[in-house]
């Protein structure tokens, strides 16, 4: 076996051998769910204010385009 197909052996090795060990890594995602959970409230109140805005400019806009005629 030449030099260069042994060290392109080695490296494929030791590739496969460095990608293996973060897949069994245990990851704590508790934390996580609990940000994700804790933001559910205030982000449905920008909806729903952005929600209300949208509908006040459009029917702003409905009644002033029916007032115009």
């Amino acid at each position: 076996m030449s030099m260069k197909k042994l060290f392109a052996a080695f490296s494929a090795f030791f590739a496969l051998l460095m990608a293996s060990v973060p897949a069994h890594a245990v990851i704590e995602v508790t934390e996580v769910v609990k940000e994700i959970k804790d933001t559910v409230t205030p982000v449905s109140a920008i909806g729903a204010a952005t929600l209300i805005v949208i509908v006040a400019v459009a029917a702003y806009a409905w009644v002033r385009r029916a007032i115009k005629g």
